[in-house]
């Protein structure tokens, strides 16, 4: 599910297919070096994560960029976090300024996450998520090492998955859940929903 996307609901310019083409070649390279640097075959990596070797081949040459769930999948079975599939994704210090969040990169799935906090221990993780209409961040629901998840939703609504079961959210609502739990966002409305997404210890 790769929906066709202008912006990530808060007034951002859109992404040419130049720059959606560049995130997936450096994230790409990127995993290739973690691999290679754990001297891990592809194969050991997509027997650990659950995905096909020729998806990640895929993803190391550049030609698709993985969903949320995938990319957390990902990272675990090379014994790493998400942010360390980017480039310079740590905040500069204990503020971060409006405009110089790190971000991750991930519109092209209808997601985008700027991480509000500066916790160099990581033990807590503060993201902005905006999720576009019918956007998700994977079809399966995923771990990703954390103890406690709050979830508040800002504005719009949004659909959580905790194991079995669903949970419709609104504008105002928040839930808290153990991160033991696989879980997952989804949009099944027609305005982009934007959330507050705390992790303890940081997840990404």
């Amino acid at each position: 599910m790769t929906p066709n996307h202008t912006s990530d609901g808060d007034g951002a310019a859109p992404e040419t297919a130049e720059d959606l083409t560049a995130v997936r070649q450096a994230l790409g390279s990127r995993l290739r070096k973690l691999r290679q640097d754990r001297e891990l075959s592809v194969r050991a990596v997509a027997d650990e994560s659950g995905v096909s070797a020729g998806f990640i081949s895929q993803v190391e040459n550049g030609h698709v960029m993985p969903s949320v769930a995938t990319l957390i999948r990902l990272a675990s079975a090379l014994s790493t976090r998400v942010g360390d599939l980017f480039d310079q994704l740590q905040a500069a210090g204990k503020v971060v300024r409006a405009d110089e969040r790190p971000t991750y990169p991930l519109k092209e799935h209808g997601v985008r996450d700027e991480i509000l906090s500066a916790d160099s221990t990581g033990e807590i993780e503060v993201l902005r998520s905006v999720i576009d209409p019918g956007a998700s961040t994977g079809s399966e629901p995923y771990v990703h090492g954390t103890r406690v998840e709050v979830v508040h939703v800002l504005s719009g609504e949004i659909e959580i998955t905790l194991g079995h079961e669903v949970l419709q959210l609104g504008t105002g609502d928040s839930i808290t859940f153990s991160g033991e739990v696989p879980h997952g966002a989804a949009n099944k409305d027609t305005t982009p929903a934007e959330l507050i997404w705390i992790t303890t210890p940081a997840g990404y």
